[in-house]
């Protein structure tokens, strides 16, 4: 891929958006309300050549493509133009005594240029939900699609590009150690989605502006599985939200704690349900450096189930292994399922992941999770199905994360509260200013009274 600008040109695209935002026109509600209408209207007239460019870039299905990827970004935006309206009314609050007569209120405001860099996996879905976050907050938006998706990056830029004006979205094409030079004075906001050790990269390069970051990254997202369960509902959970897109999910369960008791079956199970939903058991990997890194992890005598792959056409078998010989996210169709005994004690072993998953009727179990981990989100009896409500916030913590976003969180994460207060000429009082002839003992007293 070859960049479509260069750095100056770069330059003055981020100049124009600036000066395009400081024009005011982004902070009317109406615009925005027909930039995602527009927005809308071109993803669903264009539907047929995203889900062609995902078959061809990442083998994707065309059900799982319009679920995870047009009808994700469509769903998101209609929220959006739900809710806008309210949103972005004035919101009032308390005043104190001292400040009678006056009013105080806040307002959300956008934030000003906003980058957004988006991860392959889900070349729409990651780079057009939080564009559309952005828009409705009122910003100015450069977006920068992932390189390993090059058709469906292309026709992201040429869907935008054709049909906005550049000092208001812009979509660049750049490789990935091109990046940085999109981050700079001219930059409000930086969004990252990707992996962890870019994201440290990107978060350490904004703060050499005092840019706002927000890195959306991944993690080992265990699924603990109780022996008090519906074991057919949860294998089927489990496997869909595993095997979907391959496995090249943020949030896909990464590895299975099942509960000893009931490993045996639950294997057997997971082996059932796998033949029962996929017919060839093939899922191709986006790219040689992928494929490579993952059937490195399969070894031969750790694999359940599965663990054969074709090096000329990049697919690899839904595989079940015995143990978790890899220390970062999979990331691929590769399942590590171990037992366990005691609940307590894995919990005390978990490192911040994106996601926790839990399949228990046991209530103390489910607090148990919830009350004692740290995670972006957690689900219980479920697997990717939390991301599907776009009301939820969705977003890491440490190393899977900073921010959250969709529906309100992403109209909050690309503004920023401002606090206004409106005192009036009345009721001036001079005790206030200096020479303070006033005795503490005394203004404490009228402090309380004024509270």
């Amino acid at each position: 891929m070859e960049s479509s600008l260069t750095h100056d040109e770069i330059n003055i695209l981020q100049i124009k958006q600036k000066e395009f935002f400081n024009s005011g026109k982004t902070l009317n509600i109406d615009f925005r309300k027909s930039t995602l209408i527009k927005l809308k209207k071109i993803i669903e007239e264009n539907e047929e050549q995203i889900l062609k460019v995902l078959l061809e870039d990442l083998g994707k299905n065309e059900i799982e493509a319009f679920t995870s990827e047009v009808n994700y970004v469509i769903e998101e935006i209609d929220i959006l133009l739900e809710n806008i309206d309210k949103w972005s009314k004035d919101k009032k609050v308390k005043n104190s005594l001292i400040n009678f007569p006056s009013k105080s209120y806040y307002k959300y405001v956008p934030n000003g240029v906003c980058l957004i860099i988006s991860s392959w996996n889900y070349p729409f879905g990651l780079l057009l939900t939080p564009i559309v976050g952005a828009i409705a907050a009122g910003n100015c938006v450069i977006g920068k699609p992932s390189e390993h998706a090059p058709k469906a990056s292309k026709l992201i830029k040429d869907l935008i590009n054709n049909n906005f004006n550049e000092e208001y979205i812009k979509i660049i094409e750049l490789k990935g150690e091109e990046t940085n030079v999109l981050i700079n004075e001219n930059i409000n906001q930086v969004f990252f989605t990707g992996g962890t050790e870019v994201g440290r990269i990107i978060n350490q390069e904004a703060s050499k502006y005092l840019i706002k970051v927000n890195l959306e990254l991944g993690g080992k997202n265990p699924c603990f599985v109780d022996d008090d369960i519906d074991l057919d509902v949860t294998v089927k959970r489990i496997i869909w939200g595993k095997f979907f897109n391959s496995g090249q999910t943020c949030i896909a369960p990464d590895y299975i704690l099942v509960n000893e008791n009931i490993k045996d079956i639950f294997i057997n199970k997971s082996i059932e349900i796998i033949k029962e939903f996929y017919d060839n058991n093939k899922f191709k990997i986006i790219n040689k450096k992928h494929f490579d890194r993952l059937i490195n992890i399969i070894k031969k005598e750790e694999v359940i189930y599965g663990g054969n792959y074709s090096e000329d056409n990049l697919e690899i078998e839904a595989t079940l292994c015995s143990t978790i010989n890899y220390k970062d996210e999979i990331f691929g169709p590769i399942l590590p399922i171990i037992s366990y005994n005691n609940l307590n004690k894995e919990i005390n072993k978990i490192q911040n992941p994106l996601n926790i998953y839990l399949f228990s009727k046991n209530k103390e179990k489910q607090r148990l999770i919830i009350e004692n981990t740290n995670s972006g989100n957690i689900v219980i009896n479920g697997t990717i199905h939390g991301i599907v409500n776009h009301h939820l916030p969705f977003g890491g913590v440490s190393e899977s994360g900073i921010g959250t976003y969709h529906g309100f969180d992403s109209f909050e994460t690309f503004s920023r509260k401002k606090g206004i207060m409106v005192k009036s000429f009345l009721f001036d009082n001079n005790k206030i200013y200096p020479p303070y002839n006033i005795p503490l003992k005394i203004l404490k007293k009228i402090i309380k009274v004024l509270k």
